[in-house]
């Protein structure tokens, strides 16, 4: 606890968000917010495999959260299972969609998951949390199937327009601290991002 916040407790873990029901509140702000600036849950062109009812898509929500996404997702898409993995238990047990359900893991411990496993890997700003080696190069790259997308939802766009570069300048700045990301091995520098 620090100044009456509740923070992880996980050896190895880097997340220096706190772990408690306001951060819950804020989390489900968060999505909120993000799902009113694009219109959309998401912005990878997966639509057609969630909504194909014989694809029996699997989906995996690394970093869930308080599981505002995994839950608004899975009412969406209700022919699609969804997995909401976080390293703390704060998602509904209960009061839920049949098509979900919420595993309670630290992903540097290993991913409780068969390879080959998901059709859509999922997470969103958790680049404060580990390496972003991780999803090409860790386990979340061995448990998506081969067609599978790893996406990084994060900023492009408000980040665009504070930086006032264009979309590919953008990019151009994401592969540059992608590089020096794995040269260095490190967690993902944010001030870079900003700087």
């Amino acid at each position: 606890f620090i100044e009456g916040r509740r923070f992880h407790n996980v050896d190895g873990v880097q997340y220096p968000l706190p772990n408690d029901d306001e951060e819950n509140d804020r989390l489900h702000t968060q999505h909120f917010l993000f799902r009113y600036v694009w219109q959309n849950n998401f912005s990878s062109p997966v639509d057609h495999i969630l909504s194909d009812p014989n694809a029996n898509a699997q989906v995996l929500d690394v970093g869930c959260g308080a599981g505002s996404w995994t839950l608004k997702m899975a009412t969406t898409y209700q022919k699609a299972n969804f997995i909401g993995l976080d390293m703390t238990p704060h998602q509904p047990l209960k009061i839920k969609p049949r098509n979900v359900s919420f595993v309670q893991a630290n992903v540097f411990g290993g991913l409780p998951f068969e390879d080959n496993v998901f059709d859509f890997i999922y997470h969103r700003l958790l680049f404060t949390g580990y390496p972003m080696a991780i999803c090409e190069n860790g386990r979340l790259g061995e448990v998506a199937i081969d067609n599978s997308m790893c996406v990084m939802r994060d900023l492009k766009t408000p980040l665009m327009n504070t930086l006032q570069v264009s979309s590919e300048e953008y990019d151009e700045l994401c592969k540059t601290a992608t590089e020096e990301i794995r040269e260095l091995n490190s967690y993902y520098p944010m001030i870079r991002v900003y700087a």
